[in-house]
Formats: C-alpha cells, sequence, structure tokens
C-alpha cells in the first residue's frame, strides 16, 4: 500500500500498533525502501521521551511524536527539525 501513496506524500507514518507489533525495524525499512520522504514514528511517547525518540531517530525515523500531557520538558527530548529551525515552536 505504501509504494501505491508514496507519490502523493511528503511523510510516511510507521503507526503506533506498527511499530508495537514489528518492532523499531519497520522504521529502517520504511527509511530504506523511500529514502527520500520523511519517516515520522508515531510512538505517542509519555515517559523516557529522550530515550525513545533517540530509539526512532537511530532506526531511521525524521519525526517522533510524544503526548501533550508528558511531564519531560521539550527541552530534554532530542528533537530533529528536517528543515534545522525550531525558534517559535514553543511558547508558555
Amino acid at each position: 500500500m505504501v509504494h501505491k501513496v508514496a507519490p502523493f506524500v511528503d511523510i510516511i507514518e510507521a503507526g503506533t500498533p506498527l511499530i508495537k507489533q514489528e518492532g523499531l525495524r519497520i522504521i529502517s525499512i520504511l527509511k530504506e525502501c523511500f529514502p527520500e520522504k520523511l519517516i515520522l514514528a508515531d510512538m505517542k511517547t509519555m515517559d523516557a521521551g529522550g530515550l525513545e525518540a533517540k530509539l526512532a531517530y537511530d532506526a531511521g525515523a525524521d519525526l517522533v511524536t510524544v503526548l501533550a500531557v508528558a511531564t519531560t520538558p521539550p527541552s530534554e527530548v532530542p528533537w530533529r527539525w528536517p528543515t534545522g529551525e525550531a525558534n517559535g515552536w514553543w511558547s508558555t
């Protein structure tokens, strides 16, 4: 299915159930098959945000989701921004 929609999308999501069933290797597989696409790892991280984000990034993810109610301050999560710019994204 991904091969059919890939020409029409910029981001390919590895959903939470898929990651839980197949493991982080699915992120590596998607990045290998679609190196020109951004890979979103929908981890829904609540705690251990830094560790889980690092695991996803090391597997090839470009983006990782976290839950808005997570207690870990965003500055402690190793963010990677595709554009290299994060200015102004967070305000309190």
